[in-house]
């Protein structure tokens, strides 16, 4: 029975994360709460780098985007939330397109292009 609480523990803590980020339902408060809190985040830093008036006045000449595991989908969503803002005209497009790489390390493959 230990090394089943163990295995359980281990299962639940694993992929508790991905359970409470991939559950879309709007009905459970609770969970996509959280999901739009981390969307809310990911977004919020990516802007932040892009911005020098979210960032100290730094201007950079790139920004590269780098997640892991459950962060590249995360990430993911995140710019595609950015490129519909931006297509959308809410971002300048001259800012997104700092945005020069997108790493993904231990997830699933994915593309990033900018507005035009």
């Amino acid at each position: 029975q230990i090394g089943y609480g163990l295995l359980i523990g281990f299962i639940v803590g694993f992929f508790g994360d991905v359970h409470i980020y991939t559950t879309r339902d709007e009905n459970d408060a609770k969970f996509y709460g959280m999901r739009d809190a981390i969307m809310d985040t990911a977004v919020t830093a990516i802007m932040r780098a892009v911005t020098p008036a979210r960032n100290g006045g730094h201007d950079y000449d790139r920004v590269i985007v780098l997640s892991h595991s459950l962060g590249g989908t995360i990430a993911t969503d995140a710019s595609t939330r950015l490129i519909d803002a931006c297509q959308q005209g809410a971002i300048d497009p001259d800012r997104l397109a700092l945005v020069r790489a997108f790493a993904m390390l231990g997830s699933s493959p994915s593309s990033f292009s900018c507005c035009p």
